[in-house]
């Protein structure tokens, strides 16, 4: 899918004029089509939607609208086919996914020690390692470095 790259862009709809609630929708920038990704509208509150490397996919954090403090990280065909399968899930707020360049690992912050800090999950061996150990919150600075 790397001829549509630069072409689409994924948002968060977040219109409550129209009754439509909060959901990600997927932009065509050329044509300004646009189609639903999610549908729940204010069941779930998508957020923070990021390409995958391939741009095949799409990572974001959704909470229930029940429970708004407690994101968790999914993952979803770009084109809203299928359901979202979920990477990381807990009673924990999850924010701020990012993907590595390999889409090997995924970074996120956490507050599961009470301060938000820096998580690195290696999808291959779902395994879980805490990058950053701070009195103070820490957030992913939004794409990843080292690439």
């Amino acid at each position: 899918d790397t001829e549509s790259k630069g072409r689409r862009v994924v948002v968060v709809r977040d219109d409550i004029a129209s009754g439509q609630g909060v959901d990600l929708v997927m932009i065509d920038v050329a044509s300004g089509s646009k189609f639903a990704i999610t549908s729940d509208q204010n069941a779930i509150r998508e957020t923070q939607p990021r390409w995958s490397p391939d741009g095949l996919q799409i990572i974001y954090s959704a909470a229930l609208a029940t429970d708004p403090r407690n994101h968790d990280i999914f993952l979803r065909t770009s084109d809203g086919s299928g359901a979202a399968f979920p990477l990381v899930q807990g009673g924990d707020d999850e924010i701020h996914p990012v993907l590595s360049p390999d889409a090997r690992y995924l970074a996120y912050a956490s507050n599961r020690d009470g301060n938000y800090q820096i998580y690195i999950f290696d999808l291959q061996r779902q395994a879980l390692a805490q990058l950053t150990n701070d009195p103070a919150a820490k957030f992913f600075p939004g794409d990843w470095w080292g690439a």
